[in-house]
């Protein structure tokens, strides 16, 4: 038996178009209670794509994200300042955090700061579809899952 992956490259865009269809439109809408203007409350959370240079090598590992947050609730300015290097390549997380919503500052405060946190977990590879679905862990934690990557095997290679 043979395992046959022509380019690595084919393997990873390949995992970028799967990722980027289970995870895409993910988005938690909820309402909040909280009053505190230091800590801004959540209004719509977005879950990045599990990196596929992550899922290709069964990676799991996370990115924190300090995001300035204006009175609208509006973020805007997003920085990882914290995270695995394989997990900090490229700008799609700081344009994750960029589409977070968090409450208007009731007391005026003009910029507030909150760390966002993005879990990627690599999942058991029985784990059933329904648990595969990204998680919201308020305040501002979100856990994105997948199964793990299996090689492509050519049976027929082998012979």
């Amino acid at each position: 038996m043979r395992v046959c992956i022509k380019s690595a490259g084919a393997v990873v865009a390949a995992m970028a178009t799967i990722i980027i269809a289970t995870v895409t439109a993910f988005a938690v809408r909820f309402q909040s209670t909280s009053t505190d203007t230091a800590q801004p409350a959540v209004v719509m959370a977005i879950a990045p794509i599990f990196p596929p240079v992550a899922v290709a090598s069964n990676t799991s590992g996370k990115v924190v994200v300090e995001v300035q947050v204006d009175a609208a609730g509006t973020v805007t300015a997003a920085k990882i300042i914290e995270g695995d290097l394989l997990f900090r390549q490229g700008k799609i997380y700081e344009a994750t955090a960029q589409r977070w919503r968090f409450a208007t500052a009731k007391d005026g405060t003009s910029l507030r700061t909150a760390r966002l946190t993005f879990v990627f977990r690599i999942m058991p590879k029985d784990t059933l579809p329904a648990d595969l679905t990204s998680v919201f862990m308020p305040p501002y934690q979100v856990e994105v899952r997948h199964k793990p990557f299996e090689p492509v095997v050519d049976k027929q290679s082998s012979k």
